[in-house]
Order: C-alpha cells, then structure tokens, then sequence
C-alpha cells in the first residue's frame, strides 16, 4: 500500500495538509457459552482513513474519509468524499496542523512470533482447557468467556514528513461463572491480557473465576454508613471506576470545552500524597504500548498525578497546538462504547498504559487496616458517572463485608456514591498486587495497570 500517492492524490485535490492512517488485524477467538466450547472465530480486518486540512478563510476546515477497499477508484472517491466534506465545513480557527515529522519512540515487547502459529484447532483446545477448569466444581451452572490471540499492523503518514509502521500482537482469557447452591447464586470472573502468548494462565484464570463465583454464596445485607473501601485490581472494578469518571477528566480536549472535573486544577493537590499516577506507553508487553499514537506523535510517559498533585492532560495534536504546549502522544482512534475499526474514526484521545503506582504491602495488610469496611472487586454503573463534575454512584459486584481486619461474609447489596476527587483525596494505603486490565471502550488499545486501593470514610448504603 503506497500512501506517499494517496497523499499526493489530495494535495492534488487542493488539500495543503493529508494524513492516511492503515490498520490490519487478524484475531482468532473461540467463544464458551453455556458450558460449551460454541465457535471458534477467524476475523480479518483492513482499511484507511483519511484526513485533509484546507486552507479556508482564518484557518483550515477539516475533512475524513475511509475506504476499506484499495483499487485506483476507491481510492479516487475516498480522496473526493474527504476534499467535499472539508469543503462543506467552516474553519475551524483552533487547528493549527497535523502532526510534525518527529523521530518514533523505541519500545520493546510489542511482537511475540509465537502468536503467528496458533492455528483454529489450537484456540479451540485452549478454550477446552478454559471450560474444564472452570467446571471442576459441581456448584458452577454456567460458563461464559473466550480465549484469543490477534496481530495488528499500523502504519502512518502525512505531508509532514510523518511515516512510520509498527507490528503489534496480543493474547487473552476471559472467563464469568455462576455458581448455584440452595437458591443462591454466585457470580465470578477473571481475565487475564497481555502483547505475548501465556497458555499458563487458564487454569489461574478459571479457578480464580471460580472461586470468587462460589465465595459469593449466600451473601448478606449491611448497614448502611460511613466506612472504608477496598478496590482489588479487577476488570470490572478499578478500570471502569477511572475511566469513566477520572480519565475522561484528563483529555485535553474535555478540560478545553470546560466539561473536567480538573479544569483550573492543574498543578494542585486534588487527591492523597499516597497516590501517584502515570500514563506510560513503553511498558513492555503491555497492551496499550507502541512506538507513536494514532497521528504519528511519539509515545512517552506522562506523570497525570505525582502524590496527589494534578501535573499533566493528555493531549494530542490539536488540543497541544491550542494550548501551546508540548503533545503528550496521547492521540487514539477508537470510540466510546464503539465496536468499530480504528481507521473509521478520527482521533480523539485517550490513555495508553495508565499507572497507579504500587506500594509495598500486601492486600492482606490492607484488610488487616480495616475496622468496618467492604472490599469489592467489581462495580455496576460506572457508565453512568458525570464526566463534568466526577460525581458517580456505583452498585458493588463480588463484595465481601470487612471487620475487625477479617473478611466476614458476602455482601448482598451495596452502593457506593461520591465524587471522584473525594475519593483520590481519601486513598491511604496502596497495595502491592498490580494487575493489567483492559478497559471497556479501549479493548486492546489501553490498560490500567494498578493495585488494591484502600479509601478511608466512603459513603455506602447496604
């Protein structure tokens, strides 16, 4: 695919600036439902889009395209469509340029060739393994989850000067149980992520499901109050909490439209001097790692929160050339609740590896610190939380009552509400036991990578 010609097509349409994205991705997934090994699926997936800047009254109208089909015609009307939509909009005075030629990062542990020679039959084995292990006790009545690997190509280039490629892999478990006992039922689940393939972790995967699902029986009310709060470093825990009603808070672009929680607060104390928070794309093997964002700017590692202290937003190229300053490489084609390829949207931002620095004690010592409190490893309705102002209420999933230092009993019920800079305020402990997890929107393009937390006096209604 030569994309110097698709650039020099739109400059030729009257384009003074054009960036062609390319994405391929090749996934095998084999589904568990209802106890059964179901599909194995194959998906391929390739295309390009573009954007075109033109120069119209006081600055540039911007313009995008896709095609995922390669021939001179497509490429010709995908060109056009992207020269008349910019054509049809007014200037917009804040956009300066695409992305300047800059030399790409170098990170490490991004490609694992192994993944090239897992075949459909192999996939389905592992799923087998998958199930096996997670219906070993005669309590557990239904299995959902998968088993998969991908490879990803990226490449970019624009009029700038930018052209660069990378190649990526990726390899996952996934499973959620519910166990049934005397009417009672129990819900668990685990995953597990990573760039490199790790057969090793289904068994860990699935009796860790497993577990949780049959701890959960027979729960319990509570009392309602003031207590503390243990989040573990769980899928559906620590990453929706965050991404929804923190992380939206640090682009850039939200803080710009005044539509952040942290708009006027950077370099303040808005949480705990316990608390330090990085976004850092050069982990290795970590999913949201590579070697320059989705405009071509390289990656790096971007201090957000340093012991409380509010110190940086993520930008990409439009929200950095607004405000002056240096772009973080924070620039991600993907969408809120959006299942659709990268090169069929135009980027906005988002994290790419975001790092809640661990401590050095265990999560054992973080419930040996509580009088009264809940640990959960799971919320409900983090979607439901106000970007704007950081207020969220959460219904807790997998929670256990904590008394005394001791896990008493399953919890029945509980909500938890508040507001986001109240709770980074009351962080006191950080734990040891880090995890990497996907987030929702995100799927393969950003982790959390975190710890247990303890938060002194949450609100929780039982």
């Amino acid at each position: 695919m030569d994309l110097t010609k698709i650039i020099k097509r739109a400059e030729a349409e009257g384009a003074q600036q054009a960036e062609v994205f390319f994405f391929e991705g090749r996934a095998l997934r084999t589904i568990i439902e209802s106890k059964q090994v179901k599909i194995c699926e194959h998906k391929v997936d390739l295309g390009l889009g573009l954007r075109v800047a033109l120069k119209k009254d006081a600055g540039y109208c911007l313009g995008f395209s896709y095609s995922t089909e390669f021939s001179n015609e497509a490429i010709e009307q995908t060109v056009k469509q992207a020269v008349n939509v910019a054509l049809s909009k007014k200037a917009d005075p804040d956009f300066k340029s695409f992305q300047p030629k800059k030399s790409p990062a170098t990170v490490s542990g991004l490609y694992d060739s192994t993944i090239l020679a897992i075949t459909p039959e192999n996939i389905t084995k592992l799923g087998r393994r998958l199930l096996e292990a997670s219906t070993s006790d005669k309590r557990i009545k239904t299995v959902r989850g998968s088993v998969g690997c991908g490879i990803g190509k990226t490449v970019i280039e624009n009029s700038l000067g930018v052209s660069g490629n990378y190649d990526t892999t990726s390899f996952w478990v996934g499973v959620s149980v519910v166990a049934e006992e005397a009417s009672s039922v129990g819900v668990g689940w685990d995953e597990y992520s990573n760039r490199f393939y790790n057969d090793g972790v289904i068994e860990e995967v699935a009796s860790n499901a497993k577990k949780l699902s049959i701890s959960q029986l027979h729960p319990k009310p509570i009392k309602g109050g003031i207590m503390d709060l243990i989040v573990t470093p769980s899928s559906e825990g620590l990453p929706d909490l965050l991404l929804y009603s923190f992380i939206q808070g640090l682009r850039a672009d939200n803080v710009q439209k005044q539509q952040s929680p942290f708009v006027g607060k950077l370099n303040q104390q808005i949480g705990s001097q316990k608390i330090t928070i990085i976004d850092d794309a050069h982990i290795p093997q970590a999913l949201g790692s590579k070697p320059f964002d989705d405009e071509g700017c390289p990656t790096q590692k971007t201090v957000v929160m340093e012991k409380g202290v509010l110190t940086n937003f993520l930008h990409n190229t439009y929200t950095a050339n607004k405000a002056g300053i240096p772009n973080t490489g924070n620039a991600l084609r993907v969408g809120p609740f959006s299942a659709k390829p990268k090169y069929v949207l135009e980027p906005l931002i988002g994290p790419t590896n975001m790092v809640i620095k661990s401590g050095t004690i265990t999560q054992e010592k973080l419930i040996d610190e509580v009088k009264s409190g809940i640990i959960t490893h799971g919320f409900i309705g983090a979607h439901t939380a106000n970007s704007q102002s950081g207020d969220f209420s959460v219904l807790t999933t997998g929670a256990f009552k904590i008394e005394n230092g001791e896990i008493m009993h399953p919890v029945k019920e509980a909500m938890i509400g508040g507001n986001i800079l109240d709770i980074l305020k009351k962080v006191e402990l950080v734990a040891d036991d880090v995890k990497q997890m996907p987030y929702a929107w995100y799927t393969e393009d950003a982790t959390l990578i975190a710890p247990s937390i303890l938060v002194r006096g949450v609100t929780i209604t039982g």
